[in-house]
């Protein structure tokens, strides 16, 4: 009986003492710690943007802003700048058709308002027969075409002339030509010698 009484009191004593501070954070230490987030985690748990959010409507020039040529904003109030005008269209064109010793010289005249440039009238001068001869129509772009007349006739000499060609870089035509009806008759060089010449040879 004494005996189980010693037992009893030694249980209480050590129920009773106190853990070292050492000893609690070797214990708390040894307990398993929460991992750190992962990758995957960090993206569930970053703060994402708002769907639907307004995107901001970009900004254009009022009624009263100007745009200058190079495409700047003017401040509102200020004078636009001034614009060159537009080089005037051409009007009128020399060619200098050759082959061989024939040589004809053309002073056409154009419709700028439409391309390719329709020609409307003009003279013919040169080693053609019983020059001057005129005009009658035609075009003149990347491909060439005059028709002409001799008025009033001369006798001994066609009527008509009727020249075509394509462009032949740098400056001319190359094609035919030909009288009273034909235009392949002969073939030619013409060369372009420019607009609004004050003369043509």
């Amino acid at each position: 009986m004494k005996t189980r009484h010693i037992v009893s009191h030694l249980i209480g004593l050590m129920v009773g003492v106190a853990i070292p501070a050492g000893a609690a954070l070797a214990q708390q230490q040894l307990q398993p710690q929460p991992l750190p987030p992962s990758g995957q985690e960090l993206l569930q748990t970053a703060p994402q943007p708002l769907l639907g959010a307004p995107t901001p409507a970009p900004v254009s020039p009022g009624p009263a802003s100007h745009v200058d040529p190079h495409g700047f904003l003017v401040a509102p109030g200020a004078a636009p700048l001034a614009v060159a005008p537009l080089a005037a269209a051409p009007t009128t064109a020399c060619l200098q058709l050759h082959l061989g010793a024939t040589v004809f010289n053309f002073r056409v005249s154009l419709n700028p308002d439409a391309y390719p440039y329709p020609i409307t009238g003009g003279t013919i001068t040169g080693s053609i027969c019983g020059a001057p001869w005129v005009v009658t129509g035609g075009s003149l772009g990347s491909a060439l075409q005059i028709n002409g007349q001799k008025s009033p006739p001369v006798s001994g000499c066609a009527q008509k002339i009727s020249v075509v060609g394509n462009f032949a870089p740098p400056a001319g035509y190359n094609g035919t030509y030909g009288f009273d009806g034909s235009s392949t008759q002969f073939t030619h060089h013409t060369l372009f010698l420019g607009y609004d010449k004050p003369t043509c040879p």
